[in-house]
């Protein structure tokens, strides 16, 4: 029988639901720059040409240490406290990128050094978010017998993404649309990243170790022995699924960090710059969002959790992208020209990314 002090765990909709709104920031903030740059570029021009990709990459190196670190603090400290660790650097750095950036000395280039700074940081928090979340929601679910098994629950907080990679382009067109300053805009877009960790931070302050993982706990052995033993075992599937992931995330990632770059491609050159455009290009970076969003979805009513099921919809969503990319770059200046097909086909891709 438990102890009187002893914190039991939570129900797995209290797991889903602060892993899931977990996800969703993650993905707006990792994704938000690429609307942000946009802005950044007409109210500070004069900033060097290698500035914009420096603040772009910059997340993404914080994300593989945050894995890392974080993922690792889970093991040793908790999952627990992993978390709110994780979410206590993602609510500072977002806020910190929102309104923390300002010109030195007069220079453009200035706000965009700085502002890599705070989303290097921040990508250590939103790399810890990756692993804590899915096992946080896959030991839950093992113990709760969530109905559609651990890959119906991992694959509808996954879900959480697209819903946040649609609301950045959402709130920096409501923002445009309504004539807010331009230096406002990206300094609002950036720091509303941290409101779903804040309006979350109660779920989160309710959660504890699973009880899997605190039996488990209780015989840790060397990490040394500890990585043989699953590297005989698991091996090849992990070079399979971690080898597939890294290919898939760098079309992805890449996609995603400069959707809004690809989406000026078909604006007029006259109003690049120009409120107007800024508002095309959100408008339409949002439309390509929404079309991403359902592959979630088709992918949750779809897998089971078994291996093959898991990899004919992996194998089919990396066929069907490689097409569109390959039609893509054959016939480019051609799908260019024609904004509705450009956009079909770009979002097409985003969808069976998801998937």
């Amino acid at each position: 029988m438990a102890s009187s002090g002893a914190r039991l765990p939570p129900g797995p909709l209290v797991v889903k639901l602060a892993a899931s709104v977990g996800f969703l920031a993650d993905a707006y903030d990792l994704f938000v720059i690429n609307i942000v740059t946009t802005v950044l570029r007409s109210v500070y021009p004069a900033a060097a040409p290698w500035a914009e990709s420096l603040v772009k990459s910059a997340i993404l190196f914080g994300t593989i240490v945050g894995q890392l670190v974080l993922g690792a603090a889970g093991d040793r400290l908790g999952r627990r406290a992993a978390f709110l660790v994780s979410m206590s650097v993602c609510i500072v750095f977002s806020t910190l990128s929102g309104f923390g950036a300002h010109r030195i000395g007069g220079s453009d280039t200035s706000v965009f050094v700085l502002l890599a700074g705070y989303r290097l940081a921040l990508g250590v928090g939103i790399g810890g978010e990756y692993p804590l979340s899915a096992t946080i929601t896959a030991e839950a679910a093992a113990a709760s017998s969530m109905h559609g098994g651990q890959s119906r629950a991992l694959a509808t907080v996954f879900s959480m993404q697209g819903v946040g990679n649609c609301l950045a382009p959402l709130i920096a067109w409501a923002l445009l649309a309504g004539g807010v300053q331009l230096d406002v805009v990206w300094r609002l877009v950036l720091a509303a990243g941290a409101l779903p960790f804040i309006l979350t931070m109660p779920l989160r302050m309710r959660l504890s170790d699973s009880l899997e993982y605190s039996a488990a706990k209780k015989h840790l052995r060397p990490t040394g022995e500890w990585l043989a033993e699953v590297w005989s075992q698991h091996g090849r599937a992990l070079l399979g699924t971690a080898g597939s992931w890294f290919l898939f995330d760098v079309v992805f990632y890449g996609n995603g960090l400069f959707q809004a770059d690809f989406v000026e491609l078909l604006s007029p050159a006259a109003e690049e710059g120009t409120r107007g455009g800024l508002v095309a290009t959100a408008r339409v970076s949002l439309l390509i969002s929404l079309l991403g969003l359902p592959g979630y979805w088709a992918a949750i009513a779809l897998v089971r959790d078994d291996l093959r099921s898991q990899r004919d919809i992996q194998a089919f969503g990396f066929g069907v992208c490689a097409l569109i990319y390959a039609v893509m770059a054959r016939w480019f200046d051609e799908i260019r020209n024609s904004p509705a097909l450009f956009i079909v086909l770009y979002g097409g891709s985003f969808f069976f990314s998801n998937f």
